[in-house]
């Protein structure tokens, strides 16, 4: 979910049953070592960057 960018990460946490979205952003950053928004955007990165290399 977080890897396309199009759900709110409050949204994610929510269907991940996570009462909060600090809940859910500790939990995500002790398992990944960022938080996920970091994450978030950095696939949006490479989705932008593929697309420029397909395109190219």
């Amino acid at each position: 979910m977080l890897k396309y960018g199009d759900i709110p990460i409050k949204q994610v946490a929510r269907r991940l049953n996570y009462e909060t979205l600090q809940s859910f952003s500790k939990a995500f950053t002790r398992i990944m070592g960022y938080p996920p928004s970091r994450y978030a955007a950095q696939q949006r990165g490479r989705e932008a960057e593929e697309q420029s290399s397909a395109n190219g």
